[in-house]
Formats: structure tokens, sequence, C-alpha cells
């Protein structure tokens, strides 16, 4: 088992999937939720981690959070670059995306929850035709919906993935690294994507 592990989707859905023992009863296992991760919050987790375990061989810690800020995926990265041998991380997040591509790089992921729904806008934007698809992009790009953009790049990267096609996971990444940076022209890498599709 890998030691820093991540699960893509609801918490109710991850701890079943994990069969997290979440009631308390084994000192070995720790939850933390969050709705916003901190840097505290991540200094508390190392301050625990460096501890023994009580009965069991593994000290699990069991993490769910709805965002993580910058700060604290940095100190998250460095506790999952040097683990200690007796402890085991879940990471639990509704989407992957909101990930920093160093700390996604030191996570191996276990499970995604089946999102068929949750990428309805990528649904819709994939059944159009091309030149529809290019007049929804201008629409958007005039409206600045962002979030729209944002659906749909993650739509394409699990679509890329679960057709395990290089191509199409090569343009995901390429998306992944260029849309964030400033000057980039959504424009056309989204109408690179429209085209691929």
């Amino acid at each position: 088992m890998h030691h820093a592990n991540a699960l893509i989707g609801s918490r109710t859905w991850a701890y079943a999937y994990g069969g997290f023992n979440t009631t308390g009863e084994n000192p070995d296992v720790s939850l933390r939720e969050f709705d916003r991760m901190a840097i505290a919050d991540v200094r508390s987790l190392i301050h625990d981690a460096m501890l023994r375990p009580v009965q069991d061989d593994v000290r699990v810690f069991v993490i769910a959070a709805d965002s993580i800020l910058g700060e604290a995926q940095n100190a998250l990265l460095k506790l999952f670059e040097e683990p200690n041998a007796h402890t085991c991380f879940y990471l639990i997040i509704p989407r992957e995306d909101m990930l920093l591509p160093t700390l996604r790089s030191r996570l191996s992921i276990m499970a995604v929850e089946d999102s068929v729904t949750t990428h309805t806008s990528f649904i819709a934007f994939q059944k159009l035709g091309y030149s529809e698809r290019l007049l929804l992009i201008t629409k958007k790009l005039n409206t600045e919906d962002n979030a729209f953009f944002a659906e749909i790049a993650a739509g394409f990267a699990e679509y890329a993935h679960t057709r395990r096609n290089a191509a199409l996971i090569q343009d995901s990444l390429m998306l992944a690294t260029y849309l964030p940076m400033p000057g980039s022209s959504k424009k056309m890498l989204f109408e690179h994507i429209a085209l691929t599709l």
C-alpha cells in the first residue's frame, strides 16, 4: 500500500469505499475533516504523524478536505515526500484539479467516485457539433463564465483518463498546465479541445 493515497469524491462515498473506522475506537486511526485546510492544520498533522502507533503496526490518517490552501499543500508535500515508515495517509477531496501538480505527483489515486452527473456541462459540450462548440466557447468567454471552463477541463481530464487514450491524456495535461498561466489564451486552448473531441 502506498503511504499517501487519495480518494476523489464525496466524504460519504470515500468513507464507505475505504472501509475506514471513523468511530474513534482505534487510537491508531485519526479522522480529520476540514472545510478549508490551512497550514496550522498540517503542522498539527505533522506533529501527530511523528508519534508511534499504539496497537497497530501503522498509524492511519484520514484527511477529508473541501479545499486546501496553497501553503498547506506545500507542507503536505514535504510530509508525503519524507514519510515515517509507520504512517499511512488517505486524502479525501472532491476534485483532483484542486491539487498542486507537485502534491498530486506524491499521491496514489485509489479511486474516483462515479461523477457522470458532475460534469453535465462537459457532457452537453461533447454532444455538440464542432461549430456549435466554437459558438458556445465564444459566448462563455464573453460572459467570463470561469466555472464553465473549469468544468469542461475537469470533464475532459476524466474523459481522457477513462478512455486511456494517450493523445487525449496529453491534451488534458496541456490544458491543466497552460490554463492557470497568466496570459494564456482560453479561446485557443478550448478550441483545440473542441476539435479533439
